[in-house]
């Protein structure tokens, strides 16, 4: 396994688009982390806290029948620096 490496914040915007919908965009370039012929594991995952007191898990799959982000599997993407966009639904 590689050594993990830090990247600047990637650009986010979160946008209400009603009742109860979120939208959260992000973007970052990761020419700096990989090159074209490399995959990039990136880690996808979102806890929301509400104005309410509830907080939901959310991650690209939750993979067990409860979240569990020590779980790989739950939230890992495969990315590469020619991929020009990676939609995620949550």
């Amino acid at each position: 396994m590689a050594e993990e490496q830090r990247s600047d914040r990637p650009s986010c915007r979160a946008v209400t688009t009603g009742g109860s919908r979120l939208e959260l965009s992000c973007s970052m370039d990761i020419h700096d982390l990989c090159s074209d012929s490399e995959v990039l594991a990136a880690g996808i995952a979102c806890v929301v806290l509400e104005t309410s007191g509830r907080v939901s898990y959310w991650a690209v799959d939750h993979c067990g029948a409860r979240p569990d982000f020590h779980d790989r599997r739950s939230f890992l993407m495969q990315l590469t620096a020619t991929d020009t966009s990676q939609d995620v639904m949550m």
